[in-house]
């Protein structure tokens, strides 16, 4: 089954400015660059002039254009982050406590999973900082 490509292109960017400096509606636009008018209500209302309200095709394109790089770019944390977090979990804190504690000061942080991939890592590695990580429910003393 083919897929079906859903961005809107920049052809297609320029056609719906220039269609609505002339005065035409959404679904006059919709037909005539082959989106379902609700593409194009999305497309008009995400990518107008925040100031303004004005659909232009330079800043709809530059919005878009702005939103699809941030979103490529996964946050990797820098060396300080990384040592932060490793003194806490050497400390015993879970992650979720990690995360949480970092919100509440509203430090940058990431996200438990990366926490849980540093643990992996560091385990691959032959490091023994996963020997720190709490797991698993505490054992219980059996009297014998």
């Amino acid at each position: 089954m083919a897929r079906i490509k859903k961005h809107i292109t920049e052809e297609q960017r320029h056609t719906i400015a220039k269609m609505l400096a002339e005065g035409a509606n959404q679904i006059t636009i919709s037909q005539a660059i082959g989106k379902h008018k609700s593409v194009v209500c999305r497309e008009i209302k995400r990518n107008s002039n925040p100031e303004t309200g004005e659909y232009t095709f330079d800043i709809a394109q530059a919005q878009a254009n702005g939103r699809r790089e941030k979103k490529k770019r996964p946050y990797k944390p820098n060396e300080d982050l990384r040592m932060r977090i490793v003194g806490l979990l050497e400390r015993n804190w879970s992650p979720g406590q990690i995360v949480e504690t970092f919100k509440l000061l509203e430090m940058p942080c990431v996200c438990q999973q990366t926490i849980y991939k540093m643990l992996r890592n560091d385990r691959k590695r032959g490091g023994s900082l996963y020997n720190r990580y709490r797991s698993g429910r505490k054992r219980l003393k059996l009297n014998t």
